[in-house]
Parts: structure tokens; sequence; C-alpha cells
């Protein structure tokens, strides 16, 4: 029960009350949130891009808490000679920032909008494929 409400009515996440009140106006089940801000082609840009640093933390992460050397852009030659694991958990943690100012910070991301997904999703996936192929043909070697 909400004790705040006059009326004393339950306040469940996707229950809608009877009345309007300044506890929880009236809203309707399952539905999404509208934004204020217009969704322009520069946010999905950053969605996007945000997507593709987001893939590429895993692997620098595991990598670094496991002890292990793995490439990075501070090796010698950059991206293809082996780095510490230190190295790698901190660019890890760098594409970590990065994939959160892109996200959470330019426009109003919404993971449950098909196009936010989408768009994140294709940039997660383009990444994580290019990446496997790269590291791929490195450790064939």
């Amino acid at each position: 029960m909400d004790l705040n409400c006059p009326k004393l009515c339950l306040d469940r996440p996707g229950w809608q009350p009877a009345h309007s009140c300044a506890t929880h106006p009236l809203r309707t089940p399952n539905r999404m949130p509208t934004t204020t801000q217009p969704n322009r082609w520069y946010h999905d840009l950053a969605y996007f891009a945000g997507g593709l640093f987001l893939a590429n933390v895993f692997p620098h992460f595991v990598a670094g808490i496991t002890g292990q050397r793995f490439q990075s852009p501070f090796a010698s030659p950059p991206g293809i000679g082996l780095s510490s694991p230190v190295s790698n958990v901190a660019w890890s943690l760098m594409n970590l920032a990065v994939a959160y100012v892109l996200l959470g910070r330019v426009g109003s991301f919404e993971p449950r909008r098909w196009r936010h997904a989408l768009t994140f999703g294709s940039g997660f996936a383009l990444a994580a494929l290019l990446l496997a192929r790269y590291f791929g043909k490195l450790h064939a070697q």
C-alpha cells in the first residue's frame, strides 16, 4: 500500500490506479516512456559506436583479469604485440567509459525501443565479429 496516496491504493509496477494523484499519476501499463528530446541522426551514430566500444571491453577485460597478456594499443607494435594484464584492464575500462558516455549521455538511449536496440546491437555485433576475425588471425600464427 502506498500510504502517501489519499485513497490508499496499491503502487505496483504496470498497474494503473483508477484515479490520478500526486503520488502516482495515471499511467498506461507496459508503455514506453515518452521522451522530450527528439532522436537525431547523430544519436543513432553514437548508439552504434557505443555498441562497438562495449564489445571491445570484454576481450581485454577477460584477458586482463585472468592474468594473460593480450593485444592492445599500448603494445609494441600497437594492436599486434602483447600488453600486460594491467594495461588490458585499463584499456577495457577506457572502452567502458566511452561506451557509457555514448549510450548514457548522448540523446536518451532506451534499450526497449527497437530503433535504439537495433542500432546498438548492430554496432556490438559488427565489432564482435571483426574482433573475432582479427584476433583469430593473430592467434593462429
